[in-house]
């Protein structure tokens, strides 16, 4: 955290013994804790404490329910959570969002039973409703580019396309933007941006600290250079856009599937837009 860090991330639990799978695979398979319940009460509230937020790399039901009741923030894969985990997910102080990763696990196939399991538990989560979601998956699972299978994954399991598009987008910000914006400290951040950008503010930052609300008069911790609202197109959210083809407003559902392509055909999006600026238009590079 001293050195810069945005997020700490935890290994709750993990087939620690997968080295054995030779010689004894059925305990190689297992998710086993690899903390206790006070070390990870202290690395959860020590984070928070410094302003960091925690996310947890976690499969069992059990440590998915430990980890929530103390305190944290987003819970990744979450492969075996039972009802009782999703509603604990649901009803948190802290609303937790649940990274589900299925693309990850739908990259052993249709008959592995971690498909099968990540698959009962995303559909028990949309059953239940009103439980949060963020689209990412594993480093190195799957190419770069193969990205969007996420979101195809979830569809393909029952989610609607227009949620699926939700959490990619400002759902996506609303997961890994700093504790600086939560709360009623971070809704008169995004008024103070919004009015920057209304005002014309080039930087709408600097502006927002400087022109508009003296910040520490918003919350105890300032925004960083890369802070920036993100995932919507509105004043005062960074214009980072994706261009695709179809319209969604008459076709809705097989215009974004067509447009996002599937597990092996790449997303190619034909318009690119990074912090205004055009990188890339009709398809093509611009340099």
């Amino acid at each position: 955290i001293g050195a810069g860090a945005d997020w700490i991330k935890i290994y709750a639990d993990y087939p620690i013994r997968s080295r054995a799978a030779q010689v004894n695979p059925r305990m190689a398979d297992r998710d086993l804790p690899l903390f206790s319940p006070r070390e990870l009460t202290a690395m959860i509230e020590t984070a928070h404490a410094l302003g960091v937020k925690v996310a947890a790399h976690a499969s069992r039901s059990e440590t998915c329910r430990l980890l929530v009741d103390l305190g944290v923030d987003c819970i990744e894969h979450g492969l075996f959570m039972d009802r009782e985990a999703l509603l604990a997910i649901k009803h948190s102080p802290q609303r937790v969002i649940w990274t589900p990763t299925l693309a990850t696990f739908a990259e052993d196939g249709p008959y592995s039973q971690f498909v099968r399991f990540s698959k009962k538990s995303f559909q028990e989560a949309l059953r239940i409703g009103g439980i949060r979601f963020g689209c990412g998956g594993d480093t190195g699972t799957f190419a770069h580019g193969l990205n969007a299978s996420e979101l195809v994954t979830m569809i393909d399991y029952g989610a609607d396309w227009r949620d699926v598009l939700k959490w990619a987008t400002i759902g996506g910000w609303e997961c890994v933007r700093g504790v600086q914006w939560e709360g009623e400290g971070g809704r008169r951040r995004l008024q103070a941006f919004a009015k920057a950008a209304a005002q014309g503010y080039a930087d709408t930052t600097a502006a927002a600290e400087a022109e508009i609300e003296p910040f520490e008069e918003l919350g105890e911790w300032p925004l960083g250079d890369n802070d920036v609202p993100l995932g919507a197109i509105k004043p005062g959210f960074a214009a980072d856009i994706v261009g695709i083809k179809g319209d969604l407003m008459m076709d809705g559902k097989d215009a974004f599937m067509k447009a996002l392509g599937g597990m092996s055909d790449p997303f190619h999006p034909p318009l690119v837009i990074k912090a205004g600026r055009v990188c890339k238009l009709n398809g093509k590079e611009l340099v």
